[in-house]
C-alpha cells in the first residue's frame, strides 16, 4: 500500500461504519510507521450491515468522496459491509484498498481445518461478487455462516472479556 507512490507526503484515507475499523487503522500504522492517516467513523449511520446494498454503496461513496475532499493519497474501506459494495479499484483517481479478502486469507493462513466462519448477515455476506471474489483468491474455501451470538459464546468460552453491554446486545 505505502508503496503506491512512497514519497507522496499525504495521508491515507480509512474509513469504517464506526469504530471497528480502529483495529485496522491500528495494524496500518503498525505495518506503515512512516504514512500518516485520516480516519472516518460514520457513527451517526452506524451499523451498515443492516441497510440495503444501495444504501451502504451511497453511504459508501460519500465517505470515500469526503477522504478525497481531505486530499488523501488512497483509500482503505475498513467495513467489511462497505467492501461487499466497491468493487472498483480505484475512486477519484485513487486506489481502493477493502478488507474482506485479506482478512479471509489471513484467518484461513491460521486456521487448522482450512475453514472459514462468518458472522456476517444480510447483504454483506449474500453479496455475490464478495462469494466469487472469495472463491477465486482463497482456495481451498470452505465457509459457513456462524450466528453473531455463537462467535461471542466461541470467545468467551476461550477466556476473551467481552463488556457486559455487548453481551446483553447479543443475548447471551
Amino acid at each position: 500500500m505505502a508503496s503506491d507512490n512512497p514519497n507522496d507526503p499525504r495521508p491515507i484515507g480509512v474509513f469504517d461504519s464506526g469504530i471497528g475499523g480502529l483495529t485496522v487503522l491500528r495494524e496500518l500504522i503498525q505495518r506503515f510507521p512512516h504514512e500518516s492517516f485520516t480516519y472516518l467513523g460514520d457513527t451517526a449511520r452506524l451499523p451498515y450491515g443492516t441497510k440495503s446494498p444501495q444504501t451502504i454503496r451511497k453511504y459508501s461513496e460519500q465517505n470515500l468522496d469526503f477522504l478525497c475532499r481531505q486530499d488523501v493519497k488512497s483509500l482503505v474501506v475498513a467495513c467489511s459491509s462497505a467492501s461487499t459494495q466497491i468493487h472498483e479499484s480505484e475512486f477519484q483517481g485513487r486506489r481502493i484498498y477493502t478488507v474482506i479478502i485479506p482478512s479471509a486469507k489471513k484467518a484461513l493462513r491460521e486456521s487448522a481445518t482450512q475453514e472459514l466462519g462468518s458472522s456476517a448477515r444480510g447483504p454483506r455476506w449474500q453479496a455475490k461478487p464478495i462469494r466469487r471474489q472469495s472463491k477465486k483468491s482463497i482456495q481451498p474455501l470452505k465457509s459457513f455462516p456462524l450466528p453473531v451470538h455463537f462467535l461471542f459464546l466461541w470467545l468467551r468460552k476461550a477466556g476473551v472479556k467481552i463488556h457486559s453491554r455487548i453481551l446483553s446486545l447479543t443475548g447471551i
